[in-house]
């Protein structure tokens, strides 16, 4: 059955600092722990090709892994373009305060005196702090622990502030008088970011993004807490791609990453089940798998696709028992499994953890964003759209011009919505009456209560058939 989207796209006073037209819908984004260099961007790229990844986060990182994958796939060809960004997660304001009485393993950190330290002998805490049982580490700066700049205060050489909403680093030990001397300064960018910054800025973004995590980097904690970042964006068009394979196969577990994800009914994370090697390695399935959805542009040429039941590139299939099999499609993952009966690989089921298709998301942002888009370039390109039926008549042919493009790609097609009303081509815009509208409106020059309804095209994914063979 179609799947029907009503009032998705509410575009009064949402006009503003709207990017360029879009096609192509999506980018593949790997996200690893690290700090990068003081000076990087957030986001580094555009690659081209896995090479290029390798020059900059060394050819063993798993960063180089994702791209790799990455490259292989495409279902229209070669996929877009891919970026990497680096999430500093761990700062000296991460880092636990170091207490008497407690059992610390090797390798366990912790913050002591304004430091921080890795233990290098399991031990039980004393009463004084040991150096012999830490060794210093250096912790990068973050924003959160950068305090601003004050007025008649002692600064010493290599102290980092906040001023005016920029970072600086102090030139020489000095005590700052009223005014702010920038001669006693120099321009400084934090190293790195933690979670919480890092997602603002990626979700303010005007960039579309397919984030891949490598699984061996991040806990299901910081996975499900990124997955509520990306759900809650103001403006939703990126999602989140990770891998969980510790209880995913038992059906009794729920505090397995896809379980978790169910639960809190995610429309924007997808979870693939990716099976570690003897090494510990992954194939990244979420990688092959966006590759395809990362070549549709929204056109004839590049229509709307599902990735589900299709074979995928880079990865290897895996042999499921049908309790494995089952136990995975009832908690939403995604994986590429070998078929018994006629012996082939496909990649099972393109589901986002909320139970919602992949393609249902991506098709829904994309009418969103063009809608807008094309609106946008209206009133900033006509000279004036008259108040009268005349502009709304202009209004609504913008309008269409989307839905005949949606039509075009695969998008939406006729059929009856949920209320068995029939939608000629899948789409029905319904525009007031100039009699309707109100003085105070008109006076304000508002158009409310423009509707469009979309009725999603959909896909055949399943195919059930009942043979009556007679002799």
């Amino acid at each position: 059955m179609a799947y029907n989207i009503r009032n998705v796209i509410d575009v009064a006073n949402k006009l503003q600092g709207m990017p360029p037209d879009r096609k192509t819908f999506g980018y593949g984004l790997a996200v690893a722990k690290g700090t990068p260099e003081v000076g990087q961007p957030i986001v580094r790229g555009p690659y081209t090709s896995a090479a290029g990844v390798a020059e900059d986060f060394g050819s063993n990182s798993e960063v180089v892994k994702i791209a790799d994958t990455y490259f292989k796939g495409g279902w229209f060809g070669t996929p877009y373009q891919f970026f990497v960004s680096l999430i500093n997660t761990e700062t000296l304001a991460s880092l636990k305060e170091w207490t008497v009485g407690q059992a610390y393993a090797v390798d366990n950190k912790v913050q002591n005196g304004g430091a921080g330290y890795v233990c290098t002998q399991e031990h039980v805490s004393s009463g004084t702090f040991s150096v012999n049982l830490w060794e210093k580490v250096e912790t990068p700066e973050s924003p959160e622990t950068i305090n601003e700049w004050a007025a008649n205060t002692q600064y010493a050489a290599g102290t980092i502030v906040k001023h005016n909403e920029e970072y600086y680093k102090c030139n020489y030990a000095h005590t700052s008088g009223v005014e702010f001397v920038l001669v006693c300064w120099e321009s400084y960018i934090p190293a790195g970011k933690p979670m919480e910054e890092w997602a603002k800025d990626i979700l303010q973004s005007s960039q579309n993004y397919y984030i891949v995590l490598p699984s061996n980097e991040f806990t299901n904690e910081e996975k499900v807490a990124l997955a509520g970042k990306v759900e809650s964006a103001a403006a939703p068009k990126t999602c989140a791609m990770m891998s969980g394979e510790e209880g995913a196969t038992n059906p009794l577990t729920s505090d397995d990453l896809g379980s978790l994800l169910k639960a809190l009914k995610y429309d924007r994370t997808m979870v693939c089940y990716d099976k570690k090697d003897a090494l510990g390695n992954i194939q990244y399935v979420n990688a092959a798998a966006i590759s395809g959805y990362a070549t549709v542009s929204f056109t004839s040429a590049r229509p709307s696709i599902t990735m589900a039941n299709k074979q995928l590139k880079g990865v290897t299939s895996l042999d499921l028992k049908d309790s494995a099999y089952s136990a995975l499609q009832g908690k939403n993952y995604n994986f590429y499994t070998k078929t018994t009966d006629i012996e082939t690989d496909m990649f099972i089921d393109s589901r986002m953890a909320s139970g919602q298709f992949f393609d249902t998301i991506q098709a829904a942002d994309w009418l969103a964003y063009d809608m807008k888009y094309k609106l946008v370039n209206l009133v900033q390109n006509r000279g004036k759209i008259p108040f009268t039926s005349d502009g709304l008549a202009i209004v609504k042919q913008t309008i269409t011009e989307t839905c005949v493009e949606a039509l075009s790609a695969g998008i939406i097609g006729t059929g009856y919505d949920q209320d068995n009303t029939l939608i000629e081509n899948g789409f029905l815009i319904e525009m007031p009456e100039l009699s309707e509208i109100s003085k105070a409106d008109k006076a304000k020059r508002i158009l409310r209560d423009v509707k469009v309804t979309f009725l999603l095209a959909g896909a055949v994914q399943v195919i059930h058939i009942l043979n009556d063979i007679q002799l």
